[in-house]
């Protein structure tokens, strides 16, 4: 009898143990209907018969009616791309990279599942791909029903098409990160921004906000692929933590609203400035990583507390409040 209620007690304890270590974000999407539809207008606008082009043009444009209706481009204007050869080098790297989409397609399936799942009201946009011409200001555009990515703007750092670029930006323009960037862009329109001129806490928090909201998006992808760093990367952030949270505070820079202290910690960088010895070994964008080590807490620490909540609140003080986040050395 007592060996039995050894059992029960180490059973129970067990359960607990799996019980808490499990992640809230780890939900069951398996009976989620969330087909993907990929319309590869990148690849197809450059199939179309050079001799027959502008009898081929209006099929195509019936094929592809969004990227017709966002583009407004004139007959005239179609066949000056058509035939211009930097698209036709962009185009060749495209089909060379990403002819093959399967692999990103199973990504964006996951995306929108878990999307579906927080949001059941929202539709599952149609994905269409079309090339930019290399403007990386916006590698994916969401609108509602539609969603639109600019496969020349995930070719990676091995490109020849990307060799003007600094390393730690074509790094970050490679395709492994085509569903990340789907996430944050949904995101986006859901989060809610601090009112009037922001400072640094409020930047990193609203950053933090888009990585947790990709968190439950895509709740088994590791986060050096989430906030686009190296692993190692992610080991020296969880390994200075403390240390770059105690400079901040100490240096009075969370409620700054000074645009450099945002160039230092938010905005894409080959490292942060803290102004330290440690500069050299850290990667841009520190504040977006806090940021989100924050709202992390601050969801572990406030369990009823939904996404849908959370994506609202664009109080980045009540957040740092209730998260009671204070790394340890």
């Amino acid at each position: 009898m007592f060996k039995r209620r050894i059992s029960i007690v180490l059973f129970c304890t067990v359960l607990l143990l799996v019980s808490c270590s499990k992640n809230k974000l780890d939900v069951n999407v398996s009976n989620i209907d969330a087909p993907v539809e990929i319309k590869r207008f990148d690849l197809a606008f450059y199939e179309i018969d050079a001799n027959n082009f502008e009898k081929e043009l209006p099929n195509i444009a019936t094929t592809y009616p969004a990227v017709f209706k966002l583009s407004n481009f004139s007959t005239e204007d179609w066949k000056n791309q058509y035939n211009d050869d930097y698209y036709k080098d962009i185009y060749t790297e495209v089909k060379k990279s990403l002819a093959d989409f399967s692999n990103q397609e199973e990504a964006l399936e996951v995306v929108f599942k878990h999307f579906k799942y927080y949001y059941p009201e929202r539709t599952i946009p149609t994905v269409y791909t079309y090339l930019s011409g290399m403007d990386f200001e916006l590698p994916v555009l969401y609108l509602d029903t539609v969603l639109f990515i600019a496969t020349d703007d995930f070719l990676g750092p091995n490109t020849p098409l990307y060799n003007t670029l600094p390393n730690y930006l074509a790094e970050d323009y490679s395709k492994k990160y085509i569903a990340t960037e789907v996430a944050k862009e949904i995101g986006k329109t859901l989060n809610k921004p601090a009112e009037g001129n922001s400072t640094l806490l409020d930047d990193m928090i609203y950053h933090g906000k888009l990585l947790y909201f990709t968190d439950a998006m895509m709740p088994k992808v590791d986060d050096h692929i989430k906030i686009q760093y190296t692993a190692e990367e992610i080991k020296w952030c969880k390994e200075n933590e403390y240390y770059m949270w105690a400079e901040l505070v100490e240096q009075q820079l969370l409620f700054s609203k000074k645009n450099t202290e945002k160039q230092r910690f938010i905005t894409p960088a080959p490292f942060s400035k803290f102004y330290l010895q440690i500069d050299n070994e850290s990667p841009g964008r520190i504040g977006q990583w806090l940021g989100w080590q924050i709202v992390r807490k601050y969801m572990e620490k406030n369990k009823d507390v939904t996404l849908q909540e959370l994506m609202n609140n664009n109080s980045s003080e009540t957040i740092l409040k209730n998260s009671k986040y204070k790394p340890s050395k």
